[in-house]
């Protein structure tokens, strides 16, 4: 499985039906910029810190590229 995917869902693991229904509609095309820009900001924050470090920026791009990029051009 792509470790995208398995990202989003880890986070929609354990969800009441109100939080999954907010959580989606962050897909939405109606959705304000607020929901998407938070939904974005959790993909990035891989350790859930509440921050997004170079790091984390770096752990998402792999997860993204895969053996398509090597670490050098990741940084």
């Amino acid at each position: 499985m792509n470790p995208f995917a398995e990202k989003l869902l880890k986070m929609v693991d354990g969800l009441n039906f109100k939080d999954f229904v907010a959580f989606l509609s962050a897909f939405s095309a109606k959705a304000s910029i607020e929901p998407k820009a938070s939904l974005i900001f959790r993909v990035y924050d891989s350790n859930g810190n509440g921050k997004v470090t170079f790091n984390d920026v770096i752990e998402v791009l792999s997860d993204m590229t895969g053996s398509f990029m090597t670490a050098e051009q990741r940084e």
